[in-house]
């Protein structure tokens, strides 16, 4: 059959430095199993900021899974207005460049962005093909998180339109799927109805980390192998932005570097960048201990795992964060230390494969560090249900081969009444 993903932001992995996503890993599958794949995207770069790829531009991933991208106008700040401008311009390129291509069987739209699955629900709806809505965060709920408090009523009330579209496409939609439990519950309260055997949650997964690695050709990492030998090792990667500031990591180091004074000794990586960086490099400046190496490809990023003792998912805006890191340092078998609320946090402790801390309490998390770093036992245990909970809930293959098979028999009634309806 004939798929089209849409989704904004993503890299798109042209080479195997590039760690694939949720589309990128959901596309592959579905073309491992012979369908024909067309992923819709922005020409755009979202995390370099700058123009990847020409408008329309066509780019084949392999056989069966084709990328095609389309020009916005591009933005300096993921929180602006000229983003919005940028996001409504790839949807209404869409629904123009859409009707010049042979039309699929199946869609499946992320929400957000709102303006591009609400395109693809209109899209579906006129010819009766069947779309699925995957909701991978609540904005514009979300953006309320960001906002001083005295300005959410006037916020609500600029965003009262975007609301509709949102829940004007949700309930659209002939099914929902979304990474949390949390984000379907929201997606079903927008769309205004009951679940449905069509509404699933797939877990966003990560790929199992290679048994025998190559070895890692990057400078970068062997500084980190040098001078984090010896120690426990708390790490970190990810956006330094809003959807999960390390600053509270940071301060922690510094409260664990105030009392460090027994064996073994505390390594920290800040792997990643972004807005927060002048508020982290403030606040780890003049620790020895803390190293900043930028943004890592995927093969540094396995290497780092490998070195690793403790993974930190601290918590920024959204009320039920899953972020991918958390499934990545849980495929190397690191223990994660994680705040918020949602399913990350009732899996580490269903599987006590993890300790919990208090959003923005350094204090909490310096002390959560200090308790796995001094219990030899207790964080062996823990690294072994950590790798548990990642084979038997995490693991991204069986995760995506579920998905791809949900979206086969969304699809297949539609395919049924083509096959009925072909002349003799």
């Amino acid at each position: 059959m004939r798929v089209w993903l849409l989704k904004i932001g993503e890299p798109v992995p042209t080479s195997p430095s590039v760690r694939r996503l949720r589309t990128g890993m959901l596309a592959e599958q579905l073309a491992v199993l012979g369908h024909e794949v067309v992923w819709w995207t922005s020409a755009f770069d979202h995390h370099a900021k700058l123009m990847r790829f020409a408008d329309r531009e066509e780019i084949r991933l392999r056989p069966g899974l084709t990328v095609r991208a389309l020009r916005g106008i591009g933005y300096r700040r993921n929180v602006s207005l000229r983003r919005y401008a940028d996001h409504w311009w790839i949807a209404r390129k869409f629904r123009e460049a859409a009707t010049q291509e042979p039309a699929p069987d199946v869609i499946v739209t992320a929400v957000p962005d709102h303006h591009l699955a609400y395109e693809a629900v209109a899209y579906g709806r006129s010819r009766g093909i069947p779309v699925i809505a995957d909701v991978r965060d609540g904005w514009p709920d979300v953006f309320l998180d960001v906002v001083p408090a005295w300005s959410r009523p006037l916020v609500r009330r600029v965003l009262c339109r975007d609301q509709r579209k949102l829940a004007a496409t949700l309930a659209g939609a002939d099914a929902l799927t979304a990474m949390t439990s949390g984000w379907l519950e929201w997606g079903l309260r927008k769309a205004g109805r009951q679940r449905t055997p069509g509404d699933r949650v797939f877990y966003l997964g990560a790929p199992r980390l290679a048994e025998h690695p190559a070895p890692v050709d990057s400078e970068r990492v062997e500084v980190l192998r040098q001078r984090l030998r010896g120690r426990f090792v708390v790490t970190f990667i990810g956006t330094w932005g809003r959807s999960a500031n390390p600053l509270v990591v940071a301060r922690a180091a510094r409260l664990v570097a105030a009392t460090d004074g027994s064996a073994p000794p505390v390594g920290f990586v800040l792997a990643g960048d972004g807005p927060f960086r002048p508020d982290v490099q403030r606040a780890v400046a003049g620790l020895d201990q803390v190293f900043c190496p930028g943004w890592l490809h995927n093969d540094e990023i396995e290497a780092v795992l490998r070195i690793s003792s403790v993974g930190v998912v601290p918590v920024g805006v959204g009320r039920d964060q899953f972020p991918n890191k958390a499934f990545t340092y849980l495929s190397g078998g690191l223990p994660v230390l994680a705040a918020g609320q949602g399913d990350l946090s009732q899996l580490l402790t269903e599987y006590q494969a993890g300790l919990l801390f208090p959003a923005d309490d350094p204090g909490a998390l310096a002390r959560q560090i200090d308790r796995l770093r001094r219990d030899e036992e207790l964080s062996r245990r823990m690294a072994e249900n950590a790798y548990r909970l990642f084979a038997e809930r995490l693991d991204a293959g069986p995760i995506y081969t579920a998905f791809a098979q949900h979206i086969e028999q969304i699809a297949s009634p539609h395919i049924a009444e083509e096959v009925v309806g072909c002349p003799g």
